[in-house]
């Protein structure tokens, strides 16, 4: 009789199994033209971003200065309890006292008082407004003017 083989189990020498890793890779004539066009793209999407980039921050900047203008000028005029407004004034040329003074309207305070120059002290004989002395005793202006209106 023929003898039995005897079955052993026996591991296998090697195993494989499927899986991927980044490694360098030539690139084609192809692709390396696609990746030109890509580059030129993001090269300018990049400038345009860098240009409106410095747009954005010079338009804060302003207003950022505008306002720090603003927040000391009112700082200003909290810490001095005054500001400067337009105020509806008075300037008369004082023709015996050969002065030109301007007073306020609103409180009647004397502005400012200067002498009068030589141009000022010859008038102009048809804006002169002359007081007149009325019948009752009452003064009263008449206007002389070199133009009837």
């Amino acid at each position: 009789m023929a003898a039995k083989k005897r079955t052993e189990k026996r591991f296998p020498e090697a195993k494989t199994d499927k899986t991927s890793m980044d490694l360098p890779c030539d690139l084609t004539q192809e692709e390396l033209v696609k990746r030109g066009e890509a580059l030129s793209s993001l090269i300018s999407d990049h400038t345009l971003l860098e240009s409106r980039a410095k747009e954005v921050s010079k338009e804060f900047k302003d207003k950022v200065s505008s306002i720090a203008l603003t927040i000391r000028e009112v700082s200003h005029v909290i810490a001095n309890k005054r500001e400067t407004r337009k105020v509806q004034c008075m300037k008369t040329w004082d023709y015996k006292r050969g002065v030109v003074e301007i007073h306020r309207n609103d409180t009647g305070e004397l502005v400012s008082s200067r002498s009068m120059t030589p141009e000022e002290r010859q008038g102009n004989l048809f804006d002169f407004k002359a007081p007149l002395r009325e019948a009752d005793g009452e003064d009263s202006v008449v206007e002389l003017s070199g133009a009837e209106g």
